[in-house]
């Protein structure tokens, strides 16, 4: 048993120190977005840039939370590691980097469509998930409202995608910043609906139907919840997972 704990810790000090600095990433992915679209977006259509709600769901949420999962995740991913050597599979490390960008993002996006729609499909995971939709108000802080849990399945997946596809660092801090960019520009909560980009962005409109559909169905209205979508829409038009409500038109 003394030989298992030991083997644990060791593993468990081996991943912290292996991928701190995309750890790191992980945590400054979150104020970089913030500075680079919120922040700008909010001057310019003229909405207060900082106010306490943002404040508090960003300290709370991201950096309280992201430390806790954090710890669970790498945890976790130790558990996983004394069994599966996945350092040795490596499927993309061998690529050019612009490759790579463009494959892990993927692999970040279809991770983050499938668990969010699961989370709509299953009770349990529906009810874990019901934080996230407690706002009426979108802002960026809030998309990233939800629970330790759902931080720690996300950096957990971090994790492994990162062993086993052998990503470079380059690789993880330009796909995760555009990913946290979309994010952010999905929840900044207007009308711009992208056009024909749309088809493949995930444009404000498109994940606030979203949300406003969830919160229809909390409110005890017979609604199907679609647009899943974490940073694209892509996936949703490929699965068919796209649902507007019958007062919108998509565009």
């Amino acid at each position: 048993m003394i030989d298992i704990f030991d083997s644990l810790a060791n593993s468990f000090l081996i991943s912290l120190w292996t991928y701190r600095w995309y750890f790191g990433v992980v945590f400054l992915s979150a104020p970089v977005a913030l500075a680079i679209v919120f922040i700008p977006l909010s001057i310019f259509s003229g909405r207060k840039v900082l106010d306490k709600e943002v404040g508090h769901d960003l300290v709370r949420y991201w950096f309280l939370n992201g430390i806790i999962a954090l710890f669970l995740s790498t945890l976790l991913f130790s558990i996983v590691r004394l069994g599966i050597s996945f350092e040795k599979i490596n499927l993309i490390g061998h690529l050019p980097i612009p490759v790579q960008i463009i494959i892990f993002y993927f692999v970040i996006e279809f991770f983050a469509y499938s668990w969010h729609m699961l989370m709509h499909e299953v009770s349990f995971l529906e009810w874990i998930h019901s934080i996230h939709h407690e706002d009426y108000r979108l802002n960026y802080a809030n998309g990233h409202k939800d629970t330790v849990f759902n931080f720690s399945m996300f950096m957990f997946v971090l994790y492994v995608s990162v062993a086993v596809l052998g990503v470079h660092l380059v690789t993880f801090v330009v796909a995760l910043t555009l990913y946290e960019v979309f994010t952010a520009l999905s929840h900044f909560g207007s009308d711009w609906k992208f056009k024909k980009f749309g088809y493949f962005f995930l444009s404000p409109h498109f994940h606030e139907e979203h949300h406003r559909s969830t919160l229809r169905k909390i409110a005890g209205e017979s609604v199907v919840v679609g647009n899943f979508g974490g940073s694209l829409s892509f996936f949703d038009h490929v699965f068919r997972t796209v649902q507007w409500s019958p007062q919108k038109r998509k565009k």
